[in-house]
């Protein structure tokens, strides 16, 4: 999906900031965007890239009007797998995430704005962006930009006239996340029967496993610790039945 351009996005904030509210004075201060790698990067492996927002303190991103922010990517070396908005309640999402930058490397977009013009909701956390590694060599880097294209916040003069002034691009920072590939691991978490893939048999594995009629040998019993609990019980077993139904992720953790 090719990106429509920024016009969406000010028409929205600007029929989103057509209310006036009192509010209590608010300076307009710095936007800080950083991504963060969570996991191991590995070929053919998933790992997360969180993208957070703070001030210029490092705290939680206040008085925020409006934002459009860009993780951009590699498409040679990874491919999206999910996109998760971590926005708080009152903020709108104004397009689909997914969507594809002119050049050689992709971005997932996120352009979202404050209707209520409420200074009191805080925005820490963005959106968090499931990948999927594709081949890797070990000690292979991967680099993941974010890029603010706008930003406004919230002010207020004494008399509560509510203004909404555009962050200067001198007082947004982007911070890249950074990782390094990995060795990928002699077996797939879940994995149980070792067929390279995560279906109901391996959960039947497991509950056979805890009765005492089959017994691991090899990287099965590693594969079978889907919660990393350091034994094998039918709570694995649950897991990999709620991944099977897409409850939980390729990590894991509940959607």
């Amino acid at each position: 999906m090719r990106f429509r351009g920024k016009r969406r996005m000010l028409a929205v904030l600007l029929a989103c900031l057509t209310l006036t509210l009192a509010l209590p004075a608010m300076a307009e201060g710095k936007v800080k965007i950083s991504a963060a790698v969570e996991g191991d990067v590995y070929s053919g492996g998933t790992f997360k890239v969180r993208v957070s927002a703070a001030d210029d303190n490092g705290a939680t991103l206040q008085s925020c009007a409006g934002m459009i922010v860009d993780l951009e990517y590699d498409p040679n070396k990874v491919e999206v797998a999910n996109v998760g908005v971590n926005l708080p309640e009152d903020f709108v999402n104004a397009y689909n995430p997914e969507c594809t930058l002119e050049g050689s490397n992709k971005a997932v977009r996120i352009a979202f704005v404050n209707y209520r013009l409420d200074t009191t909701k805080t925005i820490s956390n963005i959106m968090t962006v499931t990948f999927r590694a594709k081949s890797l060599n070990e000690g292979e880097s991967l680099t993941f930009q974010t890029k603010v294209n706008e930003a406004y916040v919230l002010t207020a003069d004494a008399a509560g006239s509510v203004t909404y002034p555009k962050v200067d691009e001198n007082n947004i920072e982007n911070n890249a996340g950074n990782a390094t590939a990995v060795t990928p691991p002699p077996y797939i978490l879940g994995d149980v029967d070792g067929n390279n893939k995560i279906d109901t048999n391996d959960a039947v594995w497991v509950l056979q496993y805890c009765v005492k009629l089959r017994n691991f040998e090899g990287n099965a019993s590693l594969a079978a610790d889907v919660d990393r609990n350091s034994k094998i019980d039918t709570n694995d077993a649950v897991w990999i039945l709620q991944r099977c139904v897409k409850l939980r992720d390729e990590n894991f953790n509940l959607v």
